[in-house]
């Protein structure tokens, strides 16, 4: 068995040197090991990667409301709570608009100081779908799809298919048994006063 350190094979002086020099402990240990993975490999190994728009696939929740003030102020993501819910939010959104559904553009709302992006609140279970093709599969018409801006829509159960949609309001759909949930063009408006 070949072990690998920072590109350095184990049983070498170099290796056992790596290892003495706090190499492969800590984060910075690690980065090192990332970044010389292919080092490690045979000759002629296949190696590949998948990469995703960062809409798709990374909004870290990690910084408390002040923290997340001064990374904005430094130019960088705030990776704040209020942030991570909506970048769930809009995924979601992308997700529906590249099928073909009309939904709305997030506009700038303030939360906490930091100046967010905030479109419909769509969520959905993964019993509901985890991959694309489940939400094509989903989504029988994506034409006949309107959500609008000030909309929440929450999808909860493996049996619910959308077949046409005007959403100007909430709604809530909870499918825990075979029947499948049909959303036959319901239009939500707001009671007056």
């Amino acid at each position: 068995m070949v072990r690998c350190v920072a590109g350095v094979s184990s049983g070498t002086a170099e290796a056992g040197s790596a290892l003495r020099d706090g190499v492969s402990s800590g984060t910075a240990g690690w980065s090192a090991l990332r970044g010389d993975f292919p080092k490690c490999l045979q000759s002629g190994a296949r190696v590949g990667f998948t990469s995703f728009p960062v809409w798709a696939a990374y909004s870290p929740v990690k910084n408390s409301p002040a923290e997340a003030r001064a990374k904005v102020a430094a130019g960088t993501p705030s990776h704040s709570a209020c942030a991570g819910e909506l970048d769930i939010y809009n995924a979601n959104c992308q997700v529906l608009r590249m099928l073909g559904a009309d939904v709305a553009e997030a506009e700038e709302v303030t939360y906490n100081g930091l100046k967010l992006h905030q479109g419909p609140r769509v969520a959905w279970s993964p019993s509901f779908a985890v991959a694309f093709s489940q939400m094509e599969a989903k989504i029988v018409d994506a034409e006949q799809i309107h959500i609008s801006l000030k909309s929440v829509l929450v999808l909860e159960g493996p049996d619910i298919k959308l077949e046409s949609l005007n959403l100007d309001g909430s709604l809530v759909i909870k499918a825990r048994s075979n029947p499948m949930a049909r959303s036959p063009n319901w239009h939500f408006q707001h009671a007056s006063a």
